[in-house]
């Protein structure tokens, strides 16, 4: 599962790996005040694209999304639909980042707090695509920071990663001793441009070893 948290201000994803079916119910009573808070803000956000003429019908995008969750991904790939955008990062570029004033973002719960109730249901942490929230100096403060504390894992290859980028996280990881994982971010039809188990033509995203799967399920075992 991955989890929206707060750091300093900034959204990180947090992934929750080998989650066992006997802790679904926990997540989902965890997840359900998150996601009331999620579609109030989708609601305002949909309203202020209104008021600059953008107009979406929200309980059509709710319907499309799987179990009726939306994100801005849904949104952005709406606005493309209806002719607002020729694509979905478009989207994001002009409308949907925090800076562009439509997107309030909802209280999340920080990183810290979601790293340790991962743990309390036997499961492993990763931090998902570090380097679409943070730059380098960034990631470095957080990984040194309490918020990261017990952290088990780091998305190391990833769509967009250029080969630079995944030889970085790597070093990262070995730094801080972390076990790498990676996976392409596939989000179904909100993100076209990407394939499951491949990525994008644009990012050099490789085969992940199967030693990084083993080592996060030994890890999960040991929790």
């Amino acid at each position: 599962m991955e989890f929206s948290t707060d750091y300093d201000g900034k959204e990180l994803h947090i992934l929750g790996l080998f989650i066992k079916p006997e802790y679904f119910t926990q997540v989902t009573q965890l997840m359900m005040d998150v996601n009331k808070r999620k579609e109030k803000s989708n609601i305002q956000l949909i309203e202020a694209l209104k008021r600059v003429g953008i107009i979406l019908d929200y309980e059509e995008i709710k319907s499309s999304a799987l179990n009726g969750m939306v994100n801005r991904a849904h949104i952005a790939g709406e606005m493309m639909k209806k002719g607002y955008t020729s694509s979905v990062a478009e989207g994001f570029e002009k409308y949907l980042s925090p800076s562009k004033g439509f997107y309030k973002p909802p209280k999340r719960l920080t990183s810290l707090q979601i790293i340790d109730f991962i743990h309390s249901i036997g499961a492993v942490s990763v931090l998902a695509h570090p380097f679409l929230s943070l730059d380098e100096n960034e990631l470095l403060r957080f990984l040194g920071s309490d918020e990261s504390c017990g952290l088990n894992g780091i998305e190391c290859y990833y769509s967009t990663n250029d080969d630079a980028v995944t030889a970085k996280s790597l070093r990262i990881a070995d730094e801080f001793g972390l076990i790498p994982s990676g996976g392409s971010d596939f989000h179904g039809a909100v993100k076209p441009d990407v394939y499951p188990g491949v990525g994008n033509h644009e990012g050099t995203t490789p085969n992940i070893p199967d030693e990084y799967c083993e080592k996060l399920r030994e890890r999960a075992e040991k929790l």
